[in-house]
This record gives C-alpha cells, sequence and structure tokens, in this order.
C-alpha cells in the first residue's frame, strides 16, 4: 500500500544526502572543468596570435615576390591565401559581438586581408 511517514521522510533524507555527497561534488566538477577549458582557449587565442601575425606576414611577403617577378601564384599558396583570409575575417565578425570579443585577440581588427581577389 502506502509508504508510512517514518520511511518517506527517510527516503527524503536519503535523497538530500545523494544530493550532497553524490551530485553536488559532479557538479562542482563539472563547472570547475566548464570554466578550466574556458579560460585554456582564451590562452590559447592570446599566445598564438603574434605567431599567427608571423605567419601572414611571410606569406604576404611570399606573393609581393612572386607578384614582382610576375609568376603565376601556385594553388596551394593561394589555398593558403584563402584559409588565413578565412580566419581573419571569422576573428574580425566574432571581435563584433558582445559574448566573443574577449575571447579573440582585438588585434585581429587591425590585419588586413592578405590578398583582395578581384574578377
Amino acid at each position: 500500500m502506502g509508504q508510512s511517514r517514518a520511511s518517506r521522510f527517510a527516503d527524503s533524507c536519503r535523497r538530500k544526502n545523494f544530493f550532497k555527497t553524490v551530485l553536488f561534488p559532479i557538479f562542482k566538477i563539472m563547472i570547475f572543468s566548464s570554466l578550466f577549458v574556458f579560460a585554456l582557449e582564451i590562452a590559447t587565442q592570446y599566445m598564438t596570435f603574434p605567431g599567427k601575425l608571423v605567419k601572414i606576414e611571410q606569406l604576404r611577403k611570399e606573393i609581393e615576390t612572386m607578384m614582382l617577378a610576375k609568376r603565376k601564384v601556385p594553388d596551394k599558396v593561394m589555398e593558403r591565401i584563402i584559409e588565413w583570409n578565412i580566419e581573419i575575417s571569422s576573428h574580425k565578425r566574432y571581435n563584433s559581438f558582445w559574448w566573443s570579443d574577449f575571447i579573440h585577440h582585438n588585434g585581429w581588427n587591425d590585419v588586413a586581408l592578405i590578398v583582395t581577389l578581384k574578377h
């Protein structure tokens, strides 16, 4: 039939104890690990920015020497240009949103596209 008042009380105490001993520590670990991953992403974005700038500038120099020598830009280099242009554009776009502005380095706003292709 039904449970007695004492057994219902004991069940509720067990549930509360289960929350304190099992669920609450799991929630704390989940929140801590989420914040850790978030902070790690921010740190990675800020630490890798100077290296990415060096790669972009090197690619610009390669293109400039090819254009001065009036050589055709190889397809592999064009692929790299397109990839970097996409990355630069996406960082600029993310910097325009309040929820992602502090994740992406503000220096991306000053980086120009490598080559603007004309039709």
